[in-house]
């Protein structure tokens, strides 16, 4: 008896560190959040930096290499802008995987933990958009891919965009004429320098501001 609990308990861990590989598989290819990942791999601090509107939902769990869970947070209601700092107690040296979430959209990220530190931490750190503001949102960031989108939605009858080199030098501008609500623009990163770029975002008397990290392809 005691051997089939224990070959059910194994069992329930390969089928659940398969879904985890067949989500890398599918979500590697670049990111479809406003998430950055930082430092990977890590010493000490593991930390996510996500830009969400209000009320979205976060969970996050975090899986070993065999499959098992060792950190989840469910269900977090983002009201206000916040930084959460947690304890990585069960977290060892080597590769974890997180499977992060927001409302319904999912990505799995692989980590790695050096352990040097005697105790790991995570850090995340949540920019709440009020529902009445302009947002602007900038993925995937860093820029690994072709593509770099723009997420913008605001009330103004006219907004302009413009993205600069961190030297100043203006890479794109672009002005839109009644936007109505949300407005997705792609933008070939081709032929970018590595580096850092600023966005900066004009939607009637708001000015937004973002900084977007370009890493070869």
């Amino acid at each position: 008896m005691l051997l089939k609990i224990k070959l059910l308990k194994l069992f329930k861990r390969f089928i659940t560190l398969l879904g985890i590989l067949q989500s890398i598989l599918v979500y590697s290819q670049g990111s479809n959040l406003p998430l950055v990942i930082s430092p990977n791999p890590f010493d000490s601090i593991l930390q996510y930096d996500i830009t969400v509107k209000e009320n979205d939902t976060i969970n996050l769990e975090v899986f070993n290499g065999t499959g098992k869970n060792t950190f989840k947070i469910q269900n977090l209601i983002c009201t206000e802008t916040s930084s959460k700092l947690f304890t990585l107690d069960s977290v060892k040296t080597g590769v974890h995987i997180g499977r992060f979430e927001l409302n319904e959209t999912m990505e799995v990220h692989k980590w790695i933990y050096n352990g040097t530190a005697n105790s790991p931490k995570f850090r995340l750190n949540v920019k709440v958009i009020k529902n009445n503001e302009s947002t602007l949102i900038s993925y995937p960031n860093p820029v690994t891919t072709e593509f770099l989108t723009l997420g913008i939605e605001s009330t103004s009858n006219e907004i302009e965009y413009q993205i600069f080199s961190i030297e100043g030098k203006l890479i794109v501008r672009q002005k839109v004429t009644n936007p109505y609500g949300t407005v997705q623009h792609k933008i070939n990163t081709t032929g970018w320098e590595t580096g850092q770029y600023i966005v900066k975002l004009k939607a009637g008397n708001e000015k937004l501001e973002q900084t977007i990290l370009k890493l070869a392809q």
